[in-house]
């Protein structure tokens, strides 16, 4: 199945910016590199990397919506995390700071998801 739109809105869309994050520079820079590696993933049809950058990008827009109830901390962090290590990385590879840290979060969370299921049985 060949998907050709990214699911991540664009920094234009109404919904980025009903969502006020186009306020942020910082975070905005962030987005912006996770559109990019969304957009290499696409165009090169690597599909393990689709999910790692989607799952950031995804994380990045609900840790922003939910600030109100999570504080502007774990928001922060994210934003931090990407744009810190992205410095460290050369200019094309700095994408690949964005599978890293899709992919992190991503094991993290079926990690804790795991542990739930099992603590449960």
């Amino acid at each position: 199945m060949a998907m050709t739109k990214s699911p991540l809105p664009a920094c234009n869309s109404s919904r980025f910016q009903e969502s006020g994050l186009h306020e942020l520079s910082r975070a905005v820079t962030a987005y912006e590199l996770i559109l990019r590696a969304e957009a290499q993933v696409l165009q090169d049809k690597a599909n393990g990397n689709l999910v790692s950058a989607r799952v950031i990008g995804y994380l990045l827009l609900e840790l922003h919506a939910q600030r109100g109830v999570l504080t502007d901390k774990p928001f922060s962090k994210l934003v931090d995390e990407i744009i810190l290590s992205a410095q460290d990385e050369d200019k094309p590879g700095a994408v690949d700071v964005v599978f890293r840290l899709g992919q992190k979060y991503r094991d993290q969370l079926v990690r804790a998801c795991v542990f739930d299921f099992f603590s449960l049985c």
